[in-house]
């Protein structure tokens, strides 16, 4: 599958500085760490984050750029968190919406402990 990301884009840019690849950016523990950095975390760690970029990426409109990376993290996040939650939910219905399995599953070893009688009837 080809990736949507320009070379211009500004997630390609933070992602080859941090060094993530495109994969690792489906995760939402990922993108969600690098949000809450870059929103609500200290300004020691937004500053050391952003650091590689004032020369080149930030050096015109930072704010807006930022915003724009903020934006690009926050459908990550929400597409990644989606993506568990489906995952969950489908697991849950082929277990036929049980958590845990009912009764004891059959023993086809080869000692003859069970037994299966298959009848015609409807």
């Amino acid at each position: 599958m080809p990736s949507r990301l320009t070379s211009k884009s500004p997630l390609r840019l933070f992602v080859s500085v941090a060094g993530l690849s495109v994969t690792g950016l489906k995760e939402p523990l990922v993108t969600g760490t690098l949000l809450y950095a870059l929103t609500k975390g200290p300004t020691h760690i937004r500053e050391r984050l952003l650091a590689p970029f004032t020369n080149n990426f930030l050096s015109t409109n930072s704010a807006a750029r930022i915003a724009s990376l903020v934006a690009i993290l926050k459908a990550l996040t929400a597409i990644g968190i989606a993506k568990r939650i489906n995952s969950a939910l489908n697991r849950f219905a082929l277990n036929n919406w049980a958590f845990k399995r009912k009764g004891t599953p059959f023993n086809f070893d080869g000692a003859k402990s069970e037994l299966v009688l298959i009848t015609g009837g409807r």
